[in-house]
């Protein structure tokens, strides 16, 4: 770097004026495409031009050991592997302390910890598994002992230390290097599907599911975002009385919840509920549901926001095959928020899903991971202001991209695309809320982002 200064410092005082001219116009371009992305048209207080000049410090002290070291660049390598040294990194720390707004794309059964969820959850009273196969870890709360096949979780722990480490393994998909090395994506999604099927019994017990979606909006709330989009389906819940509640009952629980944590934490902003089917769903269970969520958007206007479906985008059924009932829904103002091209096809259906979501006029993208190769569509997007919903270490656990250095998202943001970052499963991976998908973006998505901290703000 030195060496370049003094070379430069000599050609602008000794060089001819073709050289000076191509300097110039060559700083000219790189200054004109900056100004052309996310938040470039920001203005800085002068206290927020010097938080700014703190944090891009730090920024370029972890950039310029990476460009020296590659392997050492912590934005370079799989979370992972790299968990732990994001959490000691500066940049990391100052991120956490930012105000982030909204989380706009997390799923319910995976927005909370995977800790959280094997230290309380699994540690409840009345809490039963199925013992015929405990690589299944079907589990149900029961007022009292069932019998055959199913044993108090407490009982058997104390029986059977492989019980924890065989369950701590399969609530999350993390893996080590020489594990990945035979990974494909429908491998990633079996085990990922496998990880919400021990996850999802839990949650359908009244008082876990209140406790989990309280939880939720804390650990969103300690890392410094006050508001939650939540993507929810309508399975109905149960308490030990064997009571069973409605989908109806269970909107209006989440949204006590939300009003509970609101009046505990007075500047918290709650949530708000996308509600899904499965893509794979029948034709009349896709009019039932969709039919139960225009009548709770009418109930619970401002809390009920849309509908999404849901499910592995390359194996799964695409958005044209549901294009009759979903226009219905269109006429009668259902609002969507699809995913659409989560996928590293080109010409698939699931590729293909993204025309379907611009053309029923989804309010937002899921993922949209396979846009770049639509230009058209690309153009049509910015345009409508159609807003991107980036969940950049999703995309790489789930085998999408390996360095998210070569994540389609910083063309997005490199051309000033409507973007929101946000955080799909972390607890499936081991993350947790917002922060680590802040971190890889602004190291890994927008390395030349120099006012893009205000914008995420």
């Amino acid at each position: 770097m030195k060496v370049l200064l003094i070379f430069l410092c000599y050609i602008f005082s000794t060089a001819s004026s073709p050289i000076q001219d191509y300097l110039y116009h060559r700083q000219q371009l790189i200054t004109e495409s900056s100004n052309a992305a996310v938040g470039s048209d920001i203005n800085f207080t002068e206290n927020e031009l010097m938080a700014n000049e703190i944090v891009m410090q730090y920024k370029y002290m972890e950039m310029e050991d990476g460009f020296r070291n590659p392997d050492r660049f912590i934005a370079g390598n799989s979370f992972f592997e790299a968990k732990d040294l994001i959490e000691k990194s500066c940049v990391y720390k100052i991120l956490q302390l930012l105000p982030k707004g909204g989380n706009l794309h997390a799923h319910g059964r995976g927005a909370v910890s995977s800790e959280y969820i094997y230290r309380n959850l699994t540690y409840r009273d009345n809490l039963y598994v199925r013992t015929s196969d405990l690589h299944i870890f079907d589990f149900k709360f029961f007022k009292s002992d069932p019998g055959s096949p199913w044993m108090l979780v407490s009982k058997l722990r104390l029986i059977s230390d492989e019980f924890d480490i065989k369950l701590k393994k399969k609530l999350t998909i993390v893996r080590t290097q020489s594990e990945m090395e035979n990974d494909t994506i429908n491998s990633i999604w079996e085990r990922f599907e496998k990880a919400f099927g021990i996850i999802k019994p839990l949650l359908t017990y009244k008082p876990v599911f209140e406790d989990y979606y309280y939880q939720c909006l804390l650990e969103q709330y300690e890392d410094n975002n006050k508001y939650i989009e939540l993507r929810i389906g309508l399975e109905t819940l149960y308490d030990l009385d064997q009571r069973q509640y409605s989908a109806y009952e269970k909107i209006q629980i989440l949204q006590d919840i939300s009003q509970k944590f609101r009046k505990d934490h007075p500047d918290a902003w709650g949530m708000r509920l996308i509600l899904c089917v499965n893509r794979n769903a029948g034709t009349e269970e896709m009019n039932n549901t969709l039919k139960i969520v225009q009548q709770l958007m009418v109930e619970y206007p401002g809390f009920v926001i849309g509908f999404d479906l849901i499910g592995q985008e390359d194996t799964g059924e695409p958005l044209l095959s549901h294009i009759p009932t979903l226009l219905k829904a269109k006429e009668n103002n259902m609002k969507f928020f699809f995913h659409a091209g989560e996928t590293k096809w080109y010409g698939e259906p699931s590729d293909l899903n993204l025309f379907d979501a611009v053309l029923l006029n989804s309010t937002r993208i899921g993922h949209a991971y396979a846009l770049l190769k639509h230009p058209k569509l690309l153009h049509l997007v910015k345009e409508r202001a159609i807003a991107l919903e980036i969940n950049p270490i999703s995309n790489q656990v789930l085998g999408l991209v390996k360095d998210l250095r070569n994540h389609p998202s910083s063309y997005f943001i490199a051309n000033n695309f409507p973007v929101v970052i946000a955080s799909d499963d972390p607890g499936i991976w081991d993350g947790k809320a917002l922060s680590y998908d802040w971190y890889y973006t602004f190291m890994a998505l927008a390395i030349a982002w120099k006012k893009k901290i205000k914008q995420k703000c």
